[in-house]
């Protein structure tokens, strides 16, 4: 049986995803982390990658303290973020592809205001203030991870301000501080998260009701909905995908990524490519653009032109550029999507 610690460390569990944020996330990016467990020294080997093991729920924990807990789940949350945050070093692809092709799509953001929707530990809010943009903000629903963003931003003074908040609810673009504020959002793999159609429709709201009356844009990172299916296609990238044989909207999708000794598990969900038109468009967004990943330069030559080109061949991500006009924002739902043959293909 679980103890406080297992259920408050559910709940502080970030969006890591945010591969975490993508760390890895196909499509989108914010998956929902399911367990994040050390792998022991000795590990088992299947094309060299290794097999997380994790102890019963609750093991070991039938005298501790509540107070001992409650450390328990700090030390775990703490070693999980700094796994995140690390895995940009650990992982090539995260800084050689998904940063680098992320923020090439973001482009200049000197003297404009950026939000972030689901910034997790702020890793990319940091990263656009640094870059220049006069104001940055990161949202996330996990009031922990907020509060993890807040204390780092003490230390560095970087003057990034940080929200609690759930971006799927339209609401969160209403906010006084949020609602007409921004020139540019943002978000890493977030709309993966979206579980239903409405969830994803969420998301575009909130983007678009934070941007100008004028317009602005709304740069995601999503999950490519044409990713390979082969298990091992991603493994040399740190990562293995997976997800049910089912062309319905929404179906659930699995990501397993290792990070040095750590093992992150997440899961997804599908949503085609003309789902997230037509939400975009329901939200206000009136041009759409989808961009296929690029290796940087460094990271040609530093690993060579053959290790990339299995994910260049077929990139678990894609990145979509949407542009809002000077428009009245629309509050029209979408309709379900039919007709796929819009979806990004290999």
């Amino acid at each position: 049986m679980s103890g406080p610690a297992d259920a408050a460390w559910e709940r502080a569990v970030f969006a890591v995803a945010p591969a975490f944020n993508a760390f890895t996330l196909p499509v989108a990016c914010r998956l929902v982390p399911r367990r994040i467990a050390a792998i022991g020294q000795e590990q088992h080997t299947k094309k060299n990658a290794p097999v997380p093991r994790r102890a019963p729920s609750g093991a070991g924990r039938a005298h501790r303290t509540h107070e001992s807990e409650e450390m328990t789940v700090d030390s775990q949350f703490d070693t999980a973020v700094a796994a995140y945050e690390s895995s940009m070093e650990e992982m090539p692809f995260r800084e050689h592809v998904e940063a680098y092709s992320f923020l090439k799509a973001v482009g200049d953001v000197v003297g404009r205001n950026v939000l972030d929707l689901g910034c997790g530990s702020g890793l990319y809010a940091r990263r656009l203030r640094r870059a220049g943009a006069a104001r940055a903000v990161g949202m996330d629903e996990s009031a922990a991870m907020v509060e993890h963003a807040r204390r780092r931003e003490e230390g560095e003074g970087l003057g990034v301000e940080y929200l609690a908040a759930n971006a799927a609810d339209p609401a969160a673009g209403d906010l006084s501080d949020i609602a007409g504020s921004f020139d540019v959002v943002t978000a890493v793999y977030v709309l993966p998260y979206a579980s239903s159609r409405q969830a994803l429709e969420g998301f575009c709201a909130t983007a678009r009701r934070a941007l100008r009356a004028t317009g602005g844009r709304f740069v995601a990172a999503v999950l490519n909905p044409e990713f390979s299916t082969d298990p091992q296609w991603y493994r040399g990238y740190g990562m293995l995908l997976s997800s049910q044989r089912s062309p319905a909207e929404g179906t659930p999708g699995h990501l397993r990524a290792w990070v040095g000794p750590e093992v992150l598990d997440l899961d997804f969900f599908r949503w085609s490519a003309a789902a997230h038109e037509q939400a975009l468009e329901a939200a206000g967004f009136d041009r759409v653009s989808w961009i296929r990943p690029t290796v940087s330069e460094e990271g040609r030559t530093k690993y060579g032109e053959a290790f990339w080109a299995n994910y260049l061949d077929c990139p678990h991500a894609l990145i979509i550029d949407a542009h809002a006009g000077p428009t009245a924002v629309s509050e029209r739902r979408a309709r379900p999507a039919e007709d796929t043959a819009g979806v990004p293909k290999r």
